[in-house]
């Protein structure tokens, strides 16, 4: 019994840490989602053009640039808060979170693409949404429950 209790408390030490090295880096991509909003509105140009344009060839660029960019104001802040809690939660408890990240962009992107409607995709809702399916998953497979819940409560 007391070796599973200082497993358990390995295990809660290294979810910190992984969190507190993760935060800066929340940090960093939260702020660079309001920086691009910030240049795409002084800038003379619409960055929106480069978001995901399903089944043309140059909306391919979108899969990459979307989740960095956002309609208006409203759209960013929306995108903001779900992002970085669930960031914070991905990173404090995958070794690979960042890996999951980038994944999670082009599968979601790619499948965007294929099947979207035709339109003009920006955002970071399936950002969003497949970091909210992959926590829900990994949760339950790894009997890591509370941070499937909070993705869970994220995703309502």
């Amino acid at each position: 019994m007391l070796e599973t209790n200082e497993i358990n408390q390995a295990d809660e030490r290294n979810s910190l840490d992984r969190l507190k090295l993760g935060g800066k880096q929340i940090l960093i991509f939260a702020a660079s989602l309001w920086l691009i909003f910030l240049a795409d509105k002084i800038l003379p140009m619409d960055f929106n053009r480069w978001g995901v344009i399903p089944r043309e060839w140059n909306g391919l660029w979108g899969i990459a640039c979307s989740p960095f960019l956002h309609a208006n104001l409203g759209h960013l802040v929306s995108n903001t808060v779900p992002l970085v809690i669930l960031l914070a939660l991905l990173l404090s408890t995958q070794d690979r979170g960042w890996e999951i990240v980038v994944g999670i962009i082009l599968l979601g992107g790619l499948l965007l693409w294929i099947f979207g409607r035709s339109a003009v995709h920006v955002g970071a809702s399936s950002l969003i949404y497949g970091i909210i399916a992959f926590l829900i998953v990994a949760g339950f497979r790894q009997k890591r429950i509370v941070p499937a819940v909070v993705a869970a409560l994220v995703g309502f």
